[in-house]
């Protein structure tokens, strides 16, 4: 029987670059991956009901963390011309066998934000590039 799962357990990893192996993002606080497909609307005329065919298949990823001062890998993955490998594993505490992966293109959404009343954070947007895989 599965049992629910916290987020608190997962750990992203991602290359800063096309040549570096991957590693874990440091100070992460949330993560979301989105799964999306088009939807070719078929139907014909004089029906009561729509149909579909299944188009393209994509996939995101939004991420938010603590601003990281001592770290350049977000920054270096976002200025990359080529896709970098990405690796989230939701539940690593408790299964460090199950992950997705990937390659993306990284986007900083929230480079920096702070102010005298909230922490420093930043926040970041994975476009995949290409399939999405879980294993095992």
């Amino acid at each position: 029987m599965a049992h629910a799962i916290h987020g608190k357990g997962a750990v992203i990893y991602l290359a800063p670059d096309t040549v570096t192996a991957a590693s874990a993002v440091g100070e992460q606080i949330s993560w979301s991956l989105d799964f999306d497909m088009a939807l070719v609307d078929t139907t014909p005329l004089n029906t009561s009901w729509k149909e579909f065919v299944k188009g393209i298949k994509g996939w995101t990823g939004t991420f938010a963390g603590n601003f990281d001062v001592g770290n350049k890998q977000l920054w270096n993955a976002s200025l990359e011309d080529s896709a970098v490998n990405f690796y989230l594993y939701p539940n690593w505490s408790n299964d460090p066998t199950q992950f997705y992966s990937g390659t993306v293109w990284v986007q900083l959404s929230k480079i920096a934000e702070g102010s005298t009343t909230t922490k420093a954070s930043s926040g970041w947007k994975a476009t995949g590039d290409g399939a999405l895989s879980l294993a095992p």
